[in-house]
């Protein structure tokens, strides 16, 4: 089973954004909104203010719908965010909120940590609350380069006698060799688990358009997506992967910002 979803409903990665889903699932590097999902540090690229609604059916099964929401505000202070996200059914329910801050250290470094209430659901089990941190780190070396890194739950979370949250932690690189193209790639280690490395690319076909695809080595599964800005302020991501033994999942995103004039 793959990784990247087989602990998403352990509060690991409960919101993924289709961005990250139509390139593999990387996304440690990604700046902008989609930064309260798998790296705050990356969340001081918001400039003033920006809010993304993001749903996936996972495996193509309604039971396995996640839906997930955060904002995110530049003030004098810093970059502050919420998310919420909401993942599964009636029998299991897995949600995370979180409360994120970020600010640049230098010109260089930037630096994001999150704090997670997490509230899980199970029939015949009860409903348990749990909190967890999350902290992740940006380094801008150049306008082609970004290195990132992002640690989730330092210190495991025991639920029941035999589930835990698990600490996960993320490397990844982003290169941008032209302005069409943006790479991404990341290495992913859950303890105790094998470790998963990840790859995409994206690629401007026209100034609103950007096609996106992805590779993970979690029993291969592929990913393909695209971007479309309606305008200056809304964008929609459509995201698509495959999985070589549980099959399709199909999520989207609506983006909005807002611009300082």
């Amino acid at each position: 089973m793959s990784l990247n979803y087989g602990y998403a409903q352990l509060g690991l990665n409960a919101g993924e954004g289709a961005k990250s889903l139509g390139m593999g699932g990387t996304g440690v590097a990604i700046e902008g909104i989609y930064g309260m999902f798998h790296n705050q540090a990356g969340i001081i690229e918001v400039e003033n203010l920006s809010v993304v609604i993001d749903a996936q059916r996972r495996f193509s099964l309604a039971d396995l719908s996640s839906y997930s929401g955060a904002i995110v505000k530049n003030t004098k202070l810093g970059h502050f965010g919420i998310m919420i996200s909401n993942y599964g059914s009636e029998v299991y329910q897995d949600q995370k909120i979180g409360l994120a801050y970020a600010r640049k250290l230098t010109d260089i470094l930037s630096i994001g940590a999150q704090f997670n209430t997490l509230l899980l659901s199970i029939d015949d089990f009860g409903s348990a609350t749990n909190f967890s941190f999350e902290l992740g780190i940006n380094a801008k070396l150049s306008n082609e380069l970004n290195l990132s890194a992002h640690v989730n739950n330092p210190v495991s979370i025991e639920i029941t006698e035999n589930t835990q949250i698990d600490t996960r932690f993320r490397f990844g690189i982003k290169y941008v060799p032209s302005s069409k193209i943006e790479l991404l790639s990341e290495i992913d280690k859950i303890l105790d688990s094998p470790m998963n490395f990840r790859a995409g690319i994206q690629y401007s076909l026209f100034e609103k358009l950007e096609l996106r695809c992805g590779y993970s080595t979690a029993i291969g599964t592929i990913g393909f997506g695209l971007h479309y800005s309606l305008s200056n302020s809304i964008a929609l991501d459509f995201g698509y992967s495959t999985h070589a033994q549980l099959g399709s999942t199909p999520g989207i995103s609506l983006i909005w910002n807002k611009f300082n004039k």
